[in-house]
């Protein structure tokens, strides 16, 4: 899925903490909402196209944002298929589809072959790192080039 390595790093996804109090993710999740319709149209005229949502899901206890599989679109939403938990979550399952509401959507990424769009947090991220730590992170993601849109 999107050409990520994670036998590179197993532990690659609990190797970053994202802040989404911070004003510059809030600024990504903004961004990333208002560009959902570039989302769709990638989706609907690259057949090849493989995407994925952030999204927050809740258990009893605790919160937490998650990449979850693009599987269908609809006007006002998404079908997704969770692909990535943390252990200690058991409220759901990698598999279970989910369905995310526009405004529930806090990034959303493409990858054709390498190149990337959306995946605004990520490109925050980068921001802090340096060129070694880009270099080995755009790696473990499968990810070639950053498509500005």
């Amino acid at each position: 899925r999107l050409g990520r390595k994670p036998d590179l790093d197993p532990d690659f996804n609990d190797s970053f903490n994202i802040s989404y109090e911070d004003l510059n993710m809030q600024a990504t999740i903004s961004h990333a909402q208002k560009t959902l319709y570039e989302l769709r149209d990638l989706i609907s005229t690259e057949p090849e196209a493989k995407a994925v949502v952030k999204s927050t899901l809740s258990d009893h206890e605790s919160k937490t944002h998650v990449w979850m599989s693009l599987q269908g679109i609809t006007d006002t939403g998404f079908r997704t298929q969770v692909i990535d938990l943390p252990k200690e979550f058991h409220d759901f399952n990698i598999g279970d589809t989910v369905y995310i509401k526009d405004g529930q959507i806090l990034d959303w990424m493409v990858n054709l072959d390498g190149k990337v769009y959306g995946a605004y947090s990520l490109r925050e991220l980068r921001k802090e790192m340096s060129e070694e730590e880009k270099c080995n992170f755009d790696k473990q993601m499968g990810i070639r080039e950053y498509i500005n849109s």
